[in-house]
């Protein structure tokens, strides 16, 4: 969503300096209010000479759809607590990386794959990587979708949310 918390303007730099060495992409912006209506997200991108890199979606309510469509999901945010749209995407196999809030780190499983949230030359080396990775390594990206997909499975599932929830609230009756 445009949001200052969302820490676009970072990411932004990101693509910035991304795109002075590798060209050849295009980022998808999904949610409430980032849409070509929006005059502060349309005229930044233009000042930085970035109209060509971004797509302004809007909302979808597809959020399976939206996660299939792209190759690595980017979280720039300054501040989250579980931010579900990690493990949204790493449930389609899609690729994470992140800045370093909330628990973006333990559900990426990878500190490696998360940088600080201001620090935009250092998330655009993590883009950087990702797409080396994906273009120079097909297999080894082929098994970061599957694990991906494992962990939100093993450690992120309904049924193991309910789980831990449960197994919290009956330990801490017996303790109170």
């Amino acid at each position: 969503r445009a949001d200052p918390q969302k820490n676009h303007e970072a990411f932004f730099q990101s693509i910035k300096n991304l795109n002075a060495v590798c060209g050849d992409f295009v980022c998808l912006l999904v949610g409430k209010g980032l849409t070509d209506d929006n005059s502060y997200y349309v005229n930044h991108l233009k000042k930085m000479d970035l109209t060509d890199k971004f797509i302004l979606y809007g909302e979808s309510a597809d959020v399976l759809s939206v996660m299939n469509a792209i190759d690595l999901h980017v979280l720039s945010s300054f501040s989250e607590g579980f931010p579900n749209v990690i493990a949204e995407a790493m449930a389609c196999g899609t690729a994470c990386v992140s800045t370093n809030v909330g628990d973006a780190g333990t559900i990426i499983g990878n500190e490696d794959y998360c940088c600080e949230s201001d620090d935009p030359e250092a998330l655009s080396v993590l883009i950087k990587s990702m797409m080396a990775l994906s273009s120079r390594e097909p297999q080894e990206w082929h098994r970061l979708s599957i694990s991906n997909r494992q962990r939100v499975e093993t450690y992120f599932s309904l049924e193991v949310m309910v789980r831990n929830f449960e197994s919290t609230w009956l330990h801490s009756e017996k303790t109170v």
